[in-house]
């Protein structure tokens, strides 16, 4: 098999330079090229599909975070709608070119009193933490528009209502590791 040779790779080392048999150096190469990128399977309740993912900063990206802090009798309603807007998030959005819905990720917690320090009393609120990741500005756009044809787009908006909610619907992302 022929693996990838990496770039700036010296064939011609001369007395003093490093040299590596071509197994080793194949092996290394393709060890490198694995960590850049991988590919995998994925099985949803809505489709099988293989995506690459390329392991690498967001640095740049543009990123949509919000914060919704859901009163105990609104968390059912949450879980409903947050239930639904995966699948649609995965079916309306594109995982490559500009428009590109790199990561999406949705985290649920108690609220606490002093969010800093996690042994602190709950408020009883329930927090729901939205964190998507695109390829640019011009996808967040796409995203915005295509709210429209998810079928619980209203009742969230109602729900909202009711809702203490913080974060960006876009900000470039400064660091990033991997």
């Amino acid at each position: 098999m022929d693996w990838p040779t990496p770039r700036g790779a010296n064939h011609n080392a001369v007395e003093g330079d490093l040299h590596f048999p071509d197994i080793v150096q194949n092996s290394l190469a393709s060890y490198i090229y694995s960590l850049a990128s991988y590919t995998f399977r994925r099985r949803s309740a809505f489709s099988f599909k293989e995506r690459t993912i390329n392991i690498m900063s967001n640095k740049g990206k543009t990123q949509l975070i919000l914060i919704f802090a859901a009163p105990p009798d609104q968390v059912a309603e949450a879980d409903r709608i947050f239930g639904s807007h995966g699948p649609w998030m995965e079916a309306k959005h594109q995982g490559t070119g500009d428009k590109a819905l790199l990561s999406y990720n949705l985290s649920k917690a108690p609220e606490l009193s002093n969010p800093l320090d996690s042994n602190s009393t709950p408020t009883g609120n329930t927090l729901f933490i939205l964190s998507e990741i695109y390829e640019t500005n011009a996808a967040v756009v796409d995203h915005f528009e295509k709210t429209q044809s998810w079928q619980d787009f209203p009742a969230t908006l109602k729900w909202l209502e009711k809702c203490k909610v913080t974060g960006l619907p876009a900000a470039t992302i400064i660091n990033s590791l991997w």
